[in-house]
């Protein structure tokens, strides 16, 4: 496992907690959200996660729905975030100057992908 992917678990659950705080109706979370908004924006939990919003280009308020539970609400915003922040890195990665190098070369017309993958995948089980 990666860096980036401790990076994402910990941008997601982050998101996640976020939206539940937010779309909860239980009073104990209603308060823990108050004490969060009181927070400094250093130590409050809502502050990186609209961060993270920003960043993936989604929206900062989830879509409340009232039949639907908070944890269900908190579970698609973080499904969500993972697609968006999934195709903002590849973007990224497609922009980046060596990565923009080995991209052109696979978009060839002659370059078999599926070839090239499985060759990839059977030169890493070798070892």
């Amino acid at each position: 496992m990666g860096l980036h992917v401790i990076d994402y678990m910990y941008k997601s659950a982050t998101v996640g907690l976020h939206t539940y705080l937010l779309t909860s109706q239980d009073p104990n979370v209603v308060k823990v959200l108050k004490d969060e908004e009181c927070k400094s924006k250093t130590t409050s939990v809502l502050n990186p996660a609209e961060a993270y919003w920003h960043q993936a280009g989604m929206e900062i308020k989830p879509e409340v729905d009232k039949n639907q539970a908070a944890t269900e609400c908190a579970k698609k915003e973080k499904k969500e975030y993972k697609v968006k922040d999934q195709m903002r890195r590849q973007e990224m990665w497609k922009m980046h100057k060596y990565n923009c190098k080995y991209r052109k070369l696979v978009e060839e017309p002659h370059v078999d992908l599926d070839r090239m993958q499985e060759w990839l995948r059977s030169e890493l089980k070798q070892r």
